[in-house]
């Protein structure tokens, strides 16, 4: 049993292989240049010989674009990827900007890093690729900009709207999501920003038929 084990060990070891990626993104805000590194290691699983992806990490570099200076950087683990995400640089969009903005969506993936407004407060917030389903597409990170300039994780969204939003509606501050349900639906989720607490609820959620 344990000769068995330290074979599959040594296996994976060989068949592992470290990739990286670094893209520098200039056209996603008018105010940051973001430089994404990431390091991921893909590997065959031995047992249904099929590649899969561990050890995700994200560099991220932002700077301001007025001096060039770094404006805040951060590491970010990203849990569970697909094999193709991260592959292509140029799968971003910006919903400041515009850049990308009206790229088909395939399968709920609106790309690996998203720049939009999502607390529609007039300062710009990131969305980050981390976890693919196989049926439900990618879920997100979400990043927001607080009054001091600085991005942090906004566990709200990450942990209840998960998927990006499909609808922006600034006027009423909701953000709406539309994703794989089961075999026949979809799920739609609605939630609300309040500005004057800082904080987001769910305040509708039906089941549509494909």
């Amino acid at each position: 049993m344990k000769k068995a084990l330290l074979l599959n060990l040594i296996l994976l070891t060989i068949l592992s292989s470290i990739q990286a990626q670094n893209c520098i993104h200039s056209n996603l805000s008018y105010k940051f240049n973001y430089e994404l590194g990431i390091k991921k290691t893909v590997y065959i699983d031995t047992f249904i010989e099929s590649p899969r992806v561990r050890n995700v990490v994200a560099h991220l570099k932002i700077y301001n674009k007025s001096d060039k200076k770094i404006h805040q950087v951060l590491n970010i683990n990203l849990p569970d990827l697909h094999l193709d995400s991260f592959n292509n640089c140029d799968s971003v969009r910006s919903y400041i900007t515009g850049y990308g903005k009206n790229k088909e969506v395939d399968d709920y993936d609106f790309g690996d890093f998203i720049v939009a407004d999502l607390n529609f407060d007039g300062k710009e917030d990131f969305a980050i690729k981390c976890h693919y389903t196989v049926d439900g597409g990618p879920d997100y990170m979400f990043y927001i900009q607080h009054s001091d300039g600085n991005f942090r994780l906004n566990n709200f969204l990450t942990t209840h709207m998960g998927g990006f939003p499909k609808y922006f509606d600034a006027k009423r501050k909701t953000l709406t999501t539309q994703l794989h349900a089961n075999v026949s639906q979809e799920a739609k989720k609605k939630f609300k920003y309040n500005p004057r607490t800082h904080k987001w609820k769910l305040i509708k959620w039906v089941m549509i038929d494909n």
